[in-house]
């Protein structure tokens, strides 16, 4: 059992003396080390942990809530925290509705001394009882544990009163239902609408539709995220149109900032790739190209990067409207486009094509879409068995006689006779 005790040793560094306290972290589970020039100061912050052991909470921090402490964690994402990038607007924009909606009301007046994990555990089974998705509590509490994890890091509390514990999702599945997602008849129901509303004998409603639809064909037949489709230039086309090179991203629009800034820099190393255009999308994309002479690909008149809501209000949700099908985000078909490559046993392309760090993150979204038909599994035991197992027509059955095996001893016999007789000739 390791020890939680502080303790406090000397060491010679060059020519001075140095001390070092050191003790356990329940949190971390590892043990933690600072190094001091005196000895007073190696007490005074060995008495600082002790009273931090006692309390669980640190010095100065005793009265403050959880919502002050929420609040300076968001002030540190801002500006990064542990040293890495900022956050992105978006995802502090996500972060502030997730405090507000579903975390302060039930925590955010509470003390941090006075934050148990009891009262984690209930917090975590309020969260599980409001959502029937337990996606959204699971996003929750993960945020409230990122922030008392952080307290943890700058010696703000000792312990979290959240450590190992954990929203669990339904079946294990973290990722989209097939009920989430259109089915492949509402699909073509929404591609034969925008092949009809191209022909619209407006003109001015025809050129929309034109621009819309080449996008969502895009997005459907790549699986791109639309902020990595509205950040394609002409240059990231191929010349035959047979590719597109992802380089850049188009945020959502900020207040108070000009277009211009949300265009950045990828979401990870791996999102940095080259995605295949389906004959639909080329051909589509390449009537749209034609209305055109900017830079950007998809873009408003001024020639900056459209934005997000525009795509989705004017021209998605309009056309699942006029198609009659279900409502659904337009992130749904970048996973109608990867549950459909999972399902053809496409697991590394996926990974590659969708821009995930590794293949068993992709797995863990879209596993679970995985057809398991008791057929195609007997079809695959039987290939398997293939490989290694003679022909039903090689292999004798021995009958109730016993003549299947005699035959075998006098073959065997037979075959052994020639090495008899040549060593009883040698001998």
């Amino acid at each position: 059992m390791r020890s939680k005790s502080v303790r406090i040793s000397d060491r010679i560094i060059g020519d001075s003396r140095r001390y070092r306290v050191r003790w356990y972290c329940d949190w971390s589970e590892k043990y933690k080390e600072e190094t001091f020039k005196s000895l007073a100061e190696a007490k005074q912050r060995k008495r600082e942990i002790e009273a931090m052991n006692a309390s669980q909470v640190g010095p100065g921090m005793r009265e403050m809530k959880f919502s002050q402490l929420a609040e300076q964690y968001m002030e540190a994402s801002k500006r990064g925290r542990y040293g890495k990038m900022p956050l992105e607007y978006s995802t502090l924009k996500g972060y502030q509705h997730y405090l507000d909606e579903h975390v302060l009301p039930y925590i955010g007046n509470v003390p941090l001394n006075e934050l148990t994990r009891d009262k984690m555990s209930m917090f975590m089974g309020q969260l599980t009882e409001k959502f029937t998705s337990r996606q959204t509590a699971k996003h929750a509490f993960d945020l409230s544990k990122s922030i008392l994890n952080w307290a943890v890091a700058r010696d703000l509390i000792v312990k979290s009163p959240a450590y190992k514990l954990a929203v669990q999702l339904n079946d294990g599945r973290s990722g989209p239902t097939s009920r989430s997602l259109h089915t492949r008849a509402e699909v073509s129901i929404i591609f034969q609408t925008l092949a009809e509303l191209r022909k619209h004998p407006n003109k001015q409603v025809r050129r929309s539709w034109i621009k819309y639809s080449a996008l969502i064909a895009l997005i459907a037949s790549t699986g791109v995220r639309i902020s990595e489709a509205l950040g394609i230039k002409r240059s990231d086309i191929s010349e035959d149109f047979t590719s597109i090179t992802l380089r850049r991203k188009v945020d959502q629009s900020r207040r108070g900032r000009p277009d211009s800034d949300r265009v950045g820099k990828m979401k990870s190393a791996n999102a940095y790739r080259a995605v295949p255009i389906g004959s639909l999308a080329r051909r589509w994309l390449i009537d749209y190209l034609a209305t055109h002479e900017h830079d950007f690909v998809f873009c408003t008149k001024a020639g900056l990067p459209m934005h997000h809501s525009q795509v989705n209000n004017y021209g998605w949700y309009r056309v699942q409207r006029i198609a009659g099908v279900r409502q659904r985000g337009l992130h749904t078909l970048r996973h109608k486009f990867a549950s459909e490559l999972m399902l053809r046993g496409k697991y590394l392309e996926a990974q590659k094509l969708l821009g995930h760090h590794n293949a068993s993150f992709t797995m863990s979204q879209y596993g679970h879409l995985i057809s398991d038909e008791k057929e195609k599994m007997q079809a695959i035991a039987e290939m398997v068995a293939e490989t290694f197992m003679p022909p039903p027509d090689q292999v004798s059955l021995k009958d109730d006689t016993g003549e299947a095996s005699k035959h075998n001893e006098e073959t065997d016999l037979e075959e052994r006779e020639p090495l008899d007789r040549d060593d009883s000739s040698e001998s």
